[in-house]
């Protein structure tokens, strides 16, 4: 994921402020031996002002330190809002998509990994400056008043660096064991939402309760796994990272009581062991974050292959032919749907696709319709792959029509003309009486009126809105899945003799529909009887 130039401004803004905080930290050791060992000079005033550069450093360590978090703040603000930004990037423009996406998956890198990446990926990061400047302002410092504590520091120091290796495979399995949890739960909560009507109306309350309850204790669970290894990971580090206070205090000690160190100097380097001692478990801490994170940071990487555009085929105009060939489509256990499956549609032929329930209609609709490209066989149009026809060419000519149309939280326009302006109002008007819209929506101020996915519509009414919104874009070919589950048959029937008055539209309707009046309106009725695999 590239950093943009926001984020380069705001981490290393952050990480100049931090390494003047980690000098400030040594300048503090240093004038606290001042202030020690000025009570050898019995002289008031030199304590005093070494106090006051005290007070006036504490000062400005103050408002660096708040500078620094802000920018770090800023830091994560702007990666979180592009690695967001680039999920949707990914979900709405990567081609080589499955036939059956874990919405799930999509769903919970905006919520739980999001939180994951800002607290074990991106501060981590930001924070590491800050304490490899702490480690070495005080290791040279440490050096500078004694080396052979700082050669014994340095030896006890390396223990938690070690330490961190031994937790970071465990804390980033079990950090990865919460993110799938939560993908269950969030499906779980979204299923009892949205199925609410179904679960009141058959009393399945308990049922769905219970099962809220199971996933939600898995996903705490999971949660607490990853927290409680986490608090281990953290007090090892830091109970082995008190070795270092103790050597150096102990030597100290010595030294003093040798008389080749002052005791303002022994202060110092107290303080400095603070300096070492704290940065060495922030490093050990932020590498054992860095690593735990992975997974999400590897979903967060997820990238678009490129495409090149002069290698994408132009085609603005459907001539001839929509060709099926040998396509084979399986689910994710490998059990085929359809294997094998030749068709053929002309352009202005009208087809309905009639099939057993569970033979994968809707998946072929949506293969034609190039919703997805991991499938055997390949479909062409015009004798050109549709994989290698430009996505936004291919849309302007094939339309989709779902069986479970969606309806966006804005007016019923905006609905319609999929938010481009300045719709032209004859096209419009025209579409409307089509798809017998206009029945509901019958004048302007209804078409401003807001509606959603979960307004007052009826399924019918959201197909045939969804209908006239594909219409309104002129397609040359037009796929329907399941037009008569929401729309009665004389409706529907209705809608298709004023649709196929064009007879330069080619409109291909999956259906299981059998009714005799609705069957022959189509010049084709392609049975497939599900032994095509």
């Amino acid at each position: 994921m590239k950093n943009n130039r926001k984020n380069y401004i705001a981490f290393f803004t952050a990480n100049f402020f931090y390494i003047l905080c980690a000098g400030f930290s040594v300048a503090l050791a240093f004038l606290l031996q001042r202030i020690v060992d000025s009570a050898n000079t019995g002289d008031v005033n030199v304590l005093l002002y070494y106090i006051g550069i005290l007070l006036a450093l504490w000062a400005v360590e103050y408002i660096v330190n708040l500078l620094a978090n802000m920018f770090r703040i800023k830091y994560i603000q702007e990666m979180l809002l592009q690695a967001k930004q680039h999920r949707l990037f990914y979900i709405f423009f990567n081609r080589k998509k499955p036939a059956f996406e874990d919405d799930n998956r999509n769903i919970s890198f905006f919520t739980t990994d999001a939180d994951i990446l800002a607290d074990s990926y991106y501060n981590p990061r930001v924070r590491m400056v800050l304490h490899i400047a702490e480690f070495v302002f005080a290791m040279a410092a440490l050096i500078w008043i004694n080396w052979i504590i700082t050669v014994s520091v340095i030896a006890v120091t390396l223990l938690p660096i070690f330490v961190t290796g031994f937790f970071s495979s465990g804390l980033s399995k079990r950090k990865k064991a919460y993110s799938e949890a939560a993908e269950v739960y969030v499906d779980t909560v979204r299923e009892c939402i949205e199925g609410k009507k179904e679960i009141i109306a058959y009393d399945k309350q308990d049922t769905f309760l219970d099962r809220h309850t199971a996933e939600n204790r898995k996903l705490e669970l999971a949660r607490a796994k990853s927290n409680l290894f986490q608090v281990i990971a953290n007090n090892t580090s830091n109970s082995l990272g008190f070795l270092t206070f103790v050597t150096a205090l102990g030597l100290g000690t010595y030294f003093v009581m040798q008389g080749t160190m002052t005791f303002g100097y022994m202060i110092a380097m107290v303080q400095l062991m603070n300096a070492l001692m704290n940065p060495v478990e922030g490093i050990s801490r932020s590498i054992n974050d860095i690593r735990s994170a992975k997974e999400i940071v590897e979903k967060a990487g997820e990238t678009v292959e490129p495409v090149n555009s002069d290698a994408e085929i132009s085609i603005q105009d459907f001539k001839d032919t929509i060709k099926v060939n040998d396509l084979g489509l399986s689910y994710q256990n490998d059990t085929h749907i359809f294997q094998g499956l030749n068709l053929a549609f002309k352009r202005g032929g009208k087809y309905a696709i009639n099939a057993p329930s569970g033979y994968g209609k809707t998946s072929l609709a949506r293969a034609i319709a190039s919703e997805f490209t991991e499938y055997d066989g390949n479909i062409c149009l015009d004798g050109v792959d549709i994989k290698n026809i430009g996505l936004k060419d291919y849309h302007n000519l094939v339309r989709y029509v779902r069986q479970d149309p969606y309806l966006f939280n804005d007016t019923a326009l905006n609905n319609l003309t999929f938010f481009s302006p300045n719709p032209d109002k004859e096209t419009l008007e025209k579409v409307l009486a089509i798809t017998r819209v206009s029945e509901f929506l019958p004048d302007e101020a209804a078409l401003l009126r807001p509606i959603s996915n979960n307004t007052g519509l009826s399924g019918g009414q959201k197909q045939r809105l969804v209908l006239a919104r594909a219409l309104l874009h002129r397609p040359k070919v037009l796929i329907l899945d399941e037009i008569t589950s929401g729309i009665d048959i004389e409706t529907a029937r209705n809608i298709l003799n004023d649709l196929f008055i064009d007879k330069d539209l080619t409109c291909i309707a999956i259906t299981h529909e059998s009714d005799e009046s609705f069957i022959e309106l189509f010049d084709e009725v392609i049975y497939l009887a599900g032994n095509e695999n």
